[in-house]
């Protein structure tokens, strides 16, 4: 598998602070790549001041250190799964601890991972992930808010989700309970896909048109720039991330074996489970 990759991220126009984070991780060992892939982050935090910060950085932080830690195994999925759990108690401690004047220590996460020919994805909250396939915007996550869920009952159409008062009302968030129960699905990956994480100060100031035009055809980090300089010549009221990864080769053949299996069969060993089936 063969990417290229881009990010920014910006305070916005009116608000002094950035409560979003974002991440984008490549193992520099070719065999951890190989088993787990490249993974990218989007967070943005809730609470103001300092607490939305701390929150997404640290989700951020959590998800990349659980989801490539040896002891996660080499299982994408639960991996996932693992950090994702991780990093939503690592905030509600904090949250309950030391930041207790922070009264609200919450942010919203959307993760990819990216491995073989394999796009898998955790959600929650209201950023978002799409997938641009042949100029076609596919979005790939669900608003985790009571607009977005108004829209789901047919109570509200888009545009008027764009200017409700309840737009920024998150229902489900990673720090505001012990469990989260986010979404998790997998995506088999094209050459040519193009992925676009986004917090909602980017999606929200953009039709989907706009969001197409300014990624196809430019280079990850180029079209980046074209976003925030889209985003800069509006309103810009929120902070802004977005990262963007175009698939450029994938890899459909068997996943490799784990440390463990090839470790054993180069030293001529053979593990537990091995001398049981013999």
């Amino acid at each position: 598998m063969k990417l290229e990759l881009g990010s920014v991220t910006d305070c916005g126009k009116i608000r002094e602070a950035n409560e979003d984070s974002l991440g984008v991780f490549e193992p520099a060992d070719p065999l951890v790549r190989e088993q787990k892939g490249c993974l990218c982050v989007v967070a943005d935090g809730l609470g103001g001041l300092e607490a939305g910060e701390v929150a997404s950085a640290l989700a951020v932080a959590t998800v990349h250190e659980y989801f490539y830690a040896p002891a996660s195994g080499g299982k994408i999925e639960q991996s996932l799964r693992n950090a994702v759990q991780a990093a939503n108690m690592r905030i509600f401690d904090e949250g309950q601890g030391a930041l207790v004047d922070a009264r609200r220590m919450e942010t919203t996460l959307t993760v990819l991972v990216m491995a073989r020919a394999t796009a898998y994805i955790a959600h929650v909250g209201d950023s978002r992930l799409y997938l641009i396939r042949n100029r076609s915007l596919r979005r790939l996550t669900t608003d985790h808010s009571q607009v977005g869920e108004m829209m789901r009952l047919g109570l509200l159409t888009a545009e008027e989700a764009r200017q409700h008062p309840y737009r920024h009302i998150i229902n489900r968030s990673l720090g505001s309970h012990p469990i989260v129960h986010p979404d998790f699905q997998r995506v088999p990956m094209q050459i040519g896909d193009t992925f676009v994480l986004c917090s909602d100060g980017l999606w929200s100031e953009l039709e989907e048109h706009e969001l197409v035009d300014a990624v196809v055809g430019h280079q990850p980090q180029e079209a980046c720039q074209e976003l925030y300089t889209l985003i800069m010549g509006r309103e810009a009221a929120d902070n802004m991330s977005v990262v963007i990864a175009h698939v450029t080769e994938v890899d459909s053949s068997p996943a490799p074996e784990g440390r463990l299996a090839a470790f054993l069969r180069r030293t001529g060993l053979r593990s537990e489970a091995e001398d049981n089936q013999a």
